[in-house]
Order: structure tokens, then C-alpha cells, then sequence
């Protein structure tokens, strides 16, 4: 099913129409990621999660789909969302995205996102494919030996991203996940340094009470302050509320 953008909704100044409904449906996939995640961990649990990666990820394994696996990554994704003639037309609006998204914009801030194909190098890959997963998603094949060496290949992709992150992420890959049957692995990392907008002074840092979601477990930690304006929602029905903190 497509969808075209309603009249009445405004659309960013200078954004394409299509890229707004790309926006919009990489949105509503967060929202479903978000509903899969939380069911599946307590309530005392953390949730950190880059959704957009993973839609990125996944549209570099939609250039090679097809049939039953394309409608799928389509409705899954809410890439069918999209009003556009050809699912191929994805991929041009995904690379207009990502030039608006992480284009360096200011010095206060910096976001990065890069992707990489590493493949089983006996294995010959599509030249076609190859060159549009290159020139959209900056995603170059880096041919590895799985059958033989997995755990060296492990390491080599742990290490690539470990580099692009400032060494944030270092283990992005579980000791057991290459074997010796792996094909090819697809790899997002995406690394972000922000100021916020309104920001915290340290001097107001005082020690308080922190409770444990779920348990009678307290214990004092440092938490920051500020006196500000921010914008907040609370949905009651959903035992959900939302602070907005802008980044300048």
C-alpha cells in the first residue's frame, strides 16, 4: 500500500516529499522495534537503540532481494509507505537522507554513520550490487576468509568498527557468531557527539537517591540539575512520559 503526503501536513522547508515519507516510515519501524524490545526486557532495564541503522542495514540487503523476501523487507521496514514507482527509487531517497542527516552542519556537533560488506572471499559477488551498495551506502565488499579463519575475521570487523566509533563500540560481534558457514555480514556503526542546547552545570551536581525500577533497592548517585524549559508529554494510558532535550 502507498501513501501520498497529506496537503495539510507540512513538510520541512527544502525537503523532498518522498524523503519526508522515508523519515516517516523509518519512524513508525522504530516504533514497532521499540513495542518488540520492550516486551522482551524487564521494566528495570535499559533500552539504547539506533533504529535507523538498522533499516539502513537491511535496505542494503533489499538491493539483493527479491519475491516473498522483498515484500517482507518492504512491510516490515513501512518502506511501502513510500509513494514512489520502483522499491529500487528506495535507495536514492535513502542517499538524499543520509547526505541532509550527516552532513557536518555545525562544529558543536558531530554524527557519523558508515557501512561495510565483509564477504567470504572464495565466494564471487555481484558486481551490480556491489557497485550500488558502494556508491549509496559507502559500503565497500571487504573480502574475509570465514571458512577458514572465522575468529580472525571476527576480530578484523570488531576492530573496523571499534575505529569508526572512537572505540565506543569494541565487541559488536560475539565470540561464536562467525563460523565457518558465515557468507557475508552487513555492519552499521554510527557514532554521535553532541552539546546539549541548554547545558548542565557540573556545580549543580548533587548526590540524591536513586530507586531500582522493580525493587526496593536504593542507592545515591550523582545527578545533574538545571532549571529550564523543556518539552514534555505524559501518556497515562501507557505509563509513558517523554522529555524532550534538544542538542545545539
Amino acid at each position: 500500500m502507498q501513501k501520498e503526503t497529506s496537503p495539510s501536513e507540512k513538510i520541512p522547508e527544502a525537503t523532498n516529499p518522498r524523503v519526508w515519507e522515508l523519515s516517516k516510515a523509518n519512524s513508525m519501524f522504530a516504533i514497532d522495534f521499540f513495542k518488540v524490545l520492550a516486551d522482551s526486557k524487564s521494566n528495570s532495564e535499559n533500552l539504547f537503540m539506533s533504529p535507523l541503522s538498522i533499516s539502513q542495514a537491511f535496505t542494503m540487503v533489499k538491493l539483493g532481494a527479491c519475491d516473498n523476501t522483498l515484500k517482507e523487507l518492504m512491510q516490515v521496514f513501512h518502506f511501502d509507505q513510500v509513494s514512489t514507482r520502483a522499491s529500487d527509487q528506495i535507495h536514492f531517497y535513502f542517499a538524499k537522507l543520509n547526505c541532509r542527516l550527516y552532513r557536518k552542519a555545525n562544529k558543536s556537533s558531530e554524527l557519523i554513520s558508515t557501512n561495510r560488506l565483509f564477504g567470504e572471499k572464495s565466494l564471487t559477488f555481484n558486481e551490480t550490487y556491489q557497485e550500488i551498495s558502494e556508491a549509496v551506502y559507502g559500503a565497500k565488499l571487504w573480502p574475509l576468509n570465514f571458512k577458514e579463519k572465522a575468529e580472525q575475521s571476527r576480530e578484523i570487523i570488531n576492530n573496523w568498527v571499534a575505529n569508526k566509533t572512537e572505540k565506543r563500540i569494541t565487541d559488536v560481534i560475539p565470540e561464536g557468531a562467525i563460523t565457518a558457514d558465515t557468507i557475508l555480514v552487513l555492519v552499521n556503526a554510527i557514532y554521535f557527539k553532541g552539546l546539549w542546547k541548554s547545558k548542565f552545570d557540573s556545580r549543580n551536581t548533587i548526590m540524591e537517591e536513586f530507586h531500582v525500577p522493580g525493587s526496593t533497592k536504593s542507592s545515591e548517585v550523582p545527578m545533574m540539575f538545571q532549571d529550564s524549559k523543556f518539552r514534555y508529554a505524559s501518556y497515562i494510558k501507557d505509563s509513558v512520559e517523554v522529555l524532550e532535550m534538544p542538542f545545539k
